[in-house]
């Protein structure tokens, strides 16, 4: 599985001005801002199940373009475990 590519709130902010209010097609909106065109189809179709609508609102908040809550468990960090995972292994003695 690949990591997918996070984008910030203002570049989803700019894919779903493009594409709701400013009528742009996804495929040209991807190619002006080098994004991938089912990712900026996500982006758009995530902001309308959210409830935006511009014809009610054209305000975009960041309700509607915020990232998802990620699922598992979270990381649990300590100063200890920061400290251990930060030092370099001792080389063994090979003698």
């Amino acid at each position: 599985m690949t990591k997918r590519e996070s984008y910030s709130v203002e570049i989803r902010a700019q894919i779903v001005s493009l594409v709701l209010i400013a009528n742009m097609k996804p495929t040209e909106v991807a190619t002006l801002l080098n994004i991938p065109q089912p990712t900026v189809s996500r982006i758009v179709q995530r902001a309308r199940q959210r409830g935006f609508d511009p014809s009610d609102d054209a305000r975009l908040d960041v309700r509607y373009l915020a990232d998802s809550p990620r699922s598992g468990r979270p990381k649990v960090s300590t100063p200890d475990t920061e400290a251990t995972s930060t030092q370099r292994p001792e080389m063994a003695d090979t003698a």
